[in-house]
């Protein structure tokens, strides 16, 4: 069994897969971000050292948040959360005996959708995580990309425009500035002031504003939620056909809680990519990052050739067992 973490801002999630992906078992602590470093490793420490009590773990992966050395078992550092150059396998390691492997959080998505997320024909495949961000992830030729300093995969700061918006990253005009769920938070609460008498105004306070907003007055025959979304959907589809261009997928997964939008997200976007795309909505949910985490060992173990039995996934059962 591998046990996989996957390290949010928020909570920490886990779980315990059998056989290729199949949970049985998956739960939640706080993170408390607001902690040391060495705190919440020895939360995860604890953790782990529990669950491999109850359950026979044979290899423990995390996904952390941004830059981290895989390779050298480090979190380099994270926004929102205090790892700098943090030692974490290392740690893990001595305090479980167990083998610990390290990836970034949306590698490890990419890795659970590779393997668990119903895409068998997928030999080159990219996923980009739509949240507080923009994130993602890049399967070439069935192998996992990193790139020569292991931080690949950062799609959300491809430029869109090079006059446009500043990005918290530093740059101009990054795809993250107008696709994220937080630039879409912006841009509903820009139109809700300039159209004061709209359904969209009257939806909701400024400030109660989340990513659903925007999409639920368009539902309610709100014009100007309607061309709000259209305009988002634009910048996105520039991020994506600009990816597409240089990429060539086999597939490009969407995942993300504005994902939830389903189709009234997908097939307008679809209508708006100017290159052959095959793009999906994840099926995985929440659960990706845990899935991917816990995939990190084997598939460092099997990287000489992804065509392993463990592509036959068939995606994360019902829980079986319990959830801590």
């Amino acid at each position: 069994m591998d046990l996989g973490i996957d390290i949010g801002g928020t909570e920490i999630k886990y779980g315990v897969l059998e056989g290729s992906c199949r949970i049985i078992a998956k739960g939640s602590l706080p993170t408390g971000a607001h902690r040391s470093a060495a705190e919440i490793v020895d939360d995860i420490s604890r953790l782990c050292l529990g669950l491999a009590g109850q359950y026979p773990v044979t290899g423990i992966g995390i996904g952390s948040p941004g830059h981290v050395m895989a390779s050298q078992g480090v979190i380099v550092k994270a926004a929102n959360l205090p790892f700098r150059d943090t030692p974490i396998v290392e740690t893990i390691q001595k305090a479980t005996g167990l083998p610990v492997f390290l990836g970034n959080d949306a590698n490890c998505a990419a890795l659970a959708e590779f393997y668990a997320g119903d895409h068998p024909e997928a030999d080159n495949l990219v996923l980009m995580t739509l949240g507080t961000g923009v994130g993602g992830g890049i399967i070439i030729n069935r192998r996992l990309y990193l790139g020569q300093d292991e931080a690949a995969g950062e799609i959300g700061h491809i430029c869109i425009d090079y006059q446009g918006l500043n990005c918290r990253c530093g740059r101009i005009g990054c795809l993250e500035a107008y696709a994220s769920v937080q630039a879409l938070i912006g841009q509903t609460q820009e139109a809700m002031r300039q159209n004061p008498d709209s359904i969209l105004a009257k939806s909701c306070d400024p400030d109660q504003v989340t990513g659903k907003t925007s999409f639920a007055a368009a539902r309610a025959g709100c014009p100007a939620a309607a061309a709000l979304i259209g305009r988002y959907l634009h910048y996105l589809a520039a991020g994506i056909n600009s990816l597409v261009m240089v990429l060539r997928p086999d597939v490009f997964v969407l995942a993300g809680g504005i994902t939830h939008e389903g189709d009234a997200l997908l097939q307008p976007l679809q209508a708006l990519l100017t290159e052959k795309c095959d793009l999906r909505i994840s099926k995985l949910k929440n659960d990706a990052g845990l899935i991917g985490a816990a995939m990190l060992g084997r598939d460092r173990i099997s990287c000489a050739s992804l065509s392993s039995p463990l592509r036959d996934c068939g995606g994360p059962a019902p829980l079986t067992g319990p959830s801590q």
